[in-house]
């Protein structure tokens, strides 16, 4: 595994933005047929493959551990400022771009998914209630128009939410020594909550595992040998309890891989591809480090070319080949059109126009402070002239007799 930036962490999200697209994918064409899903994922690991909502919980670890890692790394509270300012433009802007394309779709009547997908897309929408939706609705209300505008977003809200918190938390606690005692605290508190407000416990696993990691990582240098013979054995502890995991819930068939049981799985894997060479390369991969490069946008707008692309594909062909043929067919040609989409969304959303944003905001900042720097205070000009008179009073030399 790479050091410094931590390409492993970009790799599972970039997987995770995959599984995703799968899930969609399989929901939009029926692939969960008996006589071909549970014979080809049911019984083997590759079910995670298609598992949307198990992707949509490492995401939240996964963020919760990207939030908090530079502050760790650095303890700097300047970090969390600035991080804090432009987190909220991080999330919605390329939403309200993201939106643009089933806008165009919907205008030139290209959305084919009315008989395919739950009629997602049915309604058009206007620009004004796309902005509305992207920068007001969407980050402060949970449960806005995602019948409308797509079900993607309902995470956008948890995801600025929760960086709020964690980001405030760190302000507060994170140079604290006892902090630990805290993180119990707020696991068994967040752990308890019902309905959405249980996916927090998800983003403060994030923040603890990424505690751990940054204490082990500072103290490597002069415990070497030790912390590396550490990870070596929470990797295989950790490889041999997602294996146990797997045969219990897979091959057996026992009921509890179901909704919070999957955090322990994930957090499991988590942790394996953190301390394991063998899932720290490949989740570090060129491939998955593409991925993860292209993740938030290929999560963002793969639903539209479901809804139209694919649409169009699966209705040409769904009458000449097996439901099985016809799934590979589509998979094989409109992957393709998602990823390449999805780049040219990250090379001009997010690596210029974000950019761009996120520098306006540091000068903007930068100034500021300056500002700030320059105004004379009343303790400042307060010790500025007693400075002044104790000088003078230095200065101040009789003639002697």
């Amino acid at each position: 595994m790479k050091e410094g930036r931590l390409y492993v962490i970009d790799g599972l999200r970039g997987w995770a933005a995959l599984i995703v697209y799968f899930f969609h994918l399989r929901g939009l064409f029926y692939l969960n047929d008996k006589n071909f899903f549970d014979q080809i994922f049911g019984k083997t690991p590759l079910q995670l493959l298609v598992d949307g909502e198990a992707a949509i919980f490492l995401f939240f670890i996964l963020s919760g551990f990207s939030l908090s890692y530079k502050f760790f790394m650095e303890k700097d509270n300047r970090y969390l400022q600035e991080a804090a300012q432009y987190r909220y433009f991080r999330l919605v802007v390329p939403v309200f771009f993201a939106l643009l394309l089933p806008y165009i779709l919907i205008t030139f009547n290209l959305m084919f998914n009315s008989q395919a997908y739950f009629g997602a897309y049915e309604k058009h929408f206007t620009v004004y209630e796309m902005f509305k939706y992207s920068f007001f609705e969407l980050p402060f209300k949970y449960g806005a128009s995602h019948a409308v505008f797509g079900p993607v977003f309902w995470t956008i809200y948890l995801e600025f939410t929760a960086s709020l918190i964690i980001f405030s938390l760190l302000a507060l606690f994170g140079k604290w020594n006892l902090r630990f005692l805290l993180y119990i605290l707020l696991i068994k508190l967040t752990y308890s909550m019902q309905a959405f407000a249980s996916f927090y416990f998800l983003f403060l696993v994030g923040v603890i595992i990424c505690d751990v990691f940054c204490l082990q990582k500072k103290y490597a240098n002069t415990t070497k040998r030790y912390v590396l013979k550490e990870k070596q054995m929470w990797g295989v502890l950790c490889l041999a309890l997602l294996i146990l995991y797997y045969y219990m819930t897979v091959i057996l068939g026992y009921k509890i891989f179901t909704h919070r049981s999957k955090y322990y799985f994930l957090m499991l894997l988590f942790i394996a591809s953190l301390y394991l060479p063998i899932l720290g390369d490949f989740f570090s991969s060129r491939l998955s480090r593409f991925l993860g490069r292209i993740s938030f946008a290929v999560y963002l707008i793969h639903f539209p070319i479901l809804c139209s692309f694919a649409c169009v594909i699966s209705n040409s062909i769904k009458h000449q080949y097996s439901l099985f043929i016809s799934s590979f067919i589509i998979l094989l040609v409109t992957t393709p059109v998602v990823l390449y989409v999805a780049y040219l969304f990250t090379v001009f959303i997010e690596e210029r126009l974000l950019i761009s944003i996120k520098s306006t905001l540091r000068n903007i900042g930068k100034s500021r402070n300056l500002v700030e720097a320059a105004k004379p205070t009343f303790y400042g000009a307060l010790f500025s002239k007693a400075n002044i008179e104790n000088k003078a009073a230095s200065m101040d030399t009789t003639i002697p007799n």
